[in-house]
């Protein structure tokens, strides 16, 4: 779509579901300035403005639509563009599920993909618990069964869908999301002095 500039350097976190990416892109703009998109959000609000219930099955089948169908980088641009926020700013993106939109932010608008990660083989039990605590609506109530198989689908997508294991691969840093706020924002400023 090549429709906005290129910001002054921009974050686009990346992990499964609970593993902590809006605990760290929150606290990326709250300590460093960022401004925070998610991509995530905006795909919510595009659904009820259409009528449509969000659940986590039906935004993965929605977006990985709207990628194949309109662009691969369609949801990114969007977001960005409905966000109002200056794009020479310093932007911080959530809610990337895409190889395509990894790519795009990294090829495209020459930004960094930051990982979060449960553990070395990030822990699908801690990372349930932890969704289920924070109960955000309807597609956050889900059994431990409806959670490993979103688990399974969100690690099998091709190019435009949803893969999160290529994303964590393509990623310049990950943070290790095992030993609390303390620990991520150790390693988030280790990010910020080594890698941006």
């Amino acid at each position: 779509m090549a429709n906005i500039q290129t910001p002054e350097k921009i974050v686009g976190v990346v992990g499964f579901a609970g593993a902590g990416k809006d605990t760290v892109a929150d606290i990326l703009a709250d300590k460093y300035g960022y401004d925070h998109v998610s991509v995530s959000d905006w795909l919510r609000k595009d659904l009820i403005r259409l009528g449509i219930t969000p659940s986590r099955k039906i935004q993965a089948e929605t977006a990985t639509r709207y990628r194949k169908e309109l662009a691969p980088d369609f949801l990114v641009e969007s977001a960005l563009i409905d966000s109002g926020i200056d794009p020479n700013s310093r932007i911080v993106l959530s809610g990337i599920y895409s190889p395509s939109e990894g790519e795009y932010i990294k090829n495209y608008l020459n930004g960094i993909l930051l990982g979060v990660s449960v553990g070395s083989v990030d822990d699908i039990s801690i990372r349930y618990k932890r969704v289920v605590a924070r109960s955000d609506g309807s597609r956050d109530r889900l059994s431990e069964v409806e959670f490993e198989t979103t688990h399974i689908r969100e690690t099998s997508g091709d190019y435009t869908g949803t893969n999160i294991a290529v994303l964590l691969e393509m990623a310049d840093f990950v943070i290790n999301n095992v030993d609390g706020l303390h620990s991520i924002e150790s390693q988030l400023q280790q990010f910020v002095e080594e890698v941006i």
